[in-house]
């Protein structure tokens, strides 16, 4: 295969209207590589030149360019790097060892989404943020009257007894305790006494520090 090379020679004013150029390729080592080539060459003027050819693929090196008047002066060398002129996309695409076949499978069985399903997506995604400001308040008060926290009446109505209250409340629990009126303690202490003054004999105990003193019981008067 080969490719077509196009490379600029600049010879300067002092070398413009030469018709008898040439070109003499080589090799890597200096080394020339077939004939001298005598065509390709276009005119810009002023000594300025245009050299066109089609370069063997893969050949790397170099040109010597001079007139065949005077072949042993070299007049201007040019380098051919074939990783920068080649035409490159054959090399590049041959790496590649996928049929059109197989690009065809691998494209069928990305089965990318369709319009209607793209559509829905974009929909779906839309949804996640459609909620308005009066839509959050919305929200955020049925979310408060779910939650039934205790309101400011049912707070209050912990501590609502006034003072009369706690004077009632007191005076009906001292009511059920029913503790004996003065009346009825005289009346007992009355009866009591009297039926220790009906005995006839009546005994003292002597007790000293929880002790019966001489441990036994002394007698005392007790008559009026």
């Amino acid at each position: 295969m080969s490719y077509r090379i196009n490379i600029p020679v600049i010879l300067g004013a002092g070398k413009a209207g030469l018709t008898d150029l040439r070109v003499q390729l080589f090799d890597n080592d200096g080394v020339n590589v077939g004939s001298a080539i005598s065509t390709g060459f276009v005119a810009r003027g002023g000594g300025n030149y245009m050299w066109s050819y089609d370069m063997a693929d893969g050949f790397q090196g170099g040109g010597d360019v001079y007139s065949n008047a005077a072949p042993s002066t070299i007049l201007g060398t040019f380098a051919i790097n074939p990783q920068e002129a080649e035409y490159t996309d054959a090399k590049v695409s041959s790496r590649s060892t996928l049929t059109t076949s197989d690009l065809d499978a691998r494209l069928a069985a990305y089965d990318p989404a369709t319009g209607t399903e793209a559509s829905a997506i974009l929909a779906a995604i839309a949804a996640l943020n459609n909620l308005s400001s009066a839509g959050a308040q919305a929200a955020t008060v049925a979310a408060l009257a779910a939650y039934d926290a205790a309101t400011g009446s049912d707070v209050s109505a912990l501590n609502n007894l006034s003072s009369a209250d706690v004077q009632a409340a007191t005076a009906a629990a001292l009511t059920a305790y029913d503790p004996p009126t003065k009346g009825e303690l005289d009346d007992a202490i009355a009866t009591i006494a009297a039926a220790v003054w009906a005995h006839t004999s009546r005994t003292l105990y002597n007790i000293q520090d929880g002790f019966v003193q001489s441990g036994k019981a002394q007698d005392a008067d007790l008559s009026d």
